[in-house]
This record gives C-alpha cells, sequence and structure tokens, in this order.
C-alpha cells in the first residue's frame, strides 16, 4: 500500500518521534521503519501497525 511518507514524518516530528521509537510503538524494527520509510509502500497490516503507533486514522498516512 502506497504511504504519504511526509505525512507520517510530519506526524514523527509533531510527537517528537525517532524511528526507534516510532519501532517500539509499532511493534516493526528499526531497520523495517527505515524501508518502508524510503521506499514509501508495506502491507496494509504494516500500515495498520504505523497508523496505531502515530494514533491516527489509516487514511491519514496512505495515499488514497
Amino acid at each position: 500500500m502506497k504511504l504519504n511518507v511526509l505525512a507520517i514524518k510530519r506526524l514523527m516530528a509533531n510527537q517528537q518521534l525517532t524511528n526507534t521509537e516510532l519501532s517500539k510503538r509499532s511493534g516493526l524494527s528499526r531497520q523495517s521503519i527505515s524501508v518502508i520509510l524510503a521506499r514509501g509502500s508495506c502491507s496494509i497490516i504494516n500500515v495498520g501497525r504505523l497508523a496505531n503507533a502515530l494514533q491516527v486514522d489509516i487514511e491519514a498516512i496512505v495515499n488514497l
């Protein structure tokens, strides 16, 4: 699923989250977070994990 990487990075900045902290919150590895942000896409399961970790709806971080 295609992600809005800019929106994710803005949310991370607003919450003062590093990739490491986002990985802890989401249950994904730090390396996975880096790959997801670099590629701009991931599975729907991981989209859900990221949205939960950032405390937003899925629609806030995906390109529909």
